[in-house]
């Protein structure tokens, strides 16, 4: 309604409840922004990755331990593939990957 933007965070916990029972991925985020363009619309959603290395990999965590579903700006290619698999348009995954970030910049700060 006023033209804000979500950063999508790809932190396991933020994407799945118990995400070292059900890991998650790429997809499992696509999900996220789908659900986020349905209720506000396409040009709301941002990344808004935040990588920690050492969160890489479920399979090496402690337990209660986080990970990150996007391994590294390397795995974008990949959440990517699945926001066309969920039927973003090409304009629309622009925006995800930086565009609406840039209009909501332009528009608040010129």
């Amino acid at each position: 309604e006023r033209g804000g933007v979500l950063g999508m965070n790809s932190c396991s916990t933020f994407v799945r409840e118990d995400p070292k029972k059900n890991p998650v991925g790429p997809g499992e985020l696509a999900d996220h922004a789908l659900h986020i363009k349905n209720l506000v619309g396409a040009k709301h959603v941002m990344l808004g990755f935040d990588f920690c290395d050492e969160m890489r990999d479920p399979s090496e965590l402690a337990e209660g331990r986080y990970y990150d579903c996007v391994k590294g700006y390397e795995g974008s290619a990949a959440f990517t593939t699945a926001l066309l698999e969920r039927g973003f348009t090409d304009d629309e995954i622009a925006g995800v990957l930086g565009g609406n970030l840039l209009d909501f910049l332009r528009r608040t700060i010129g």
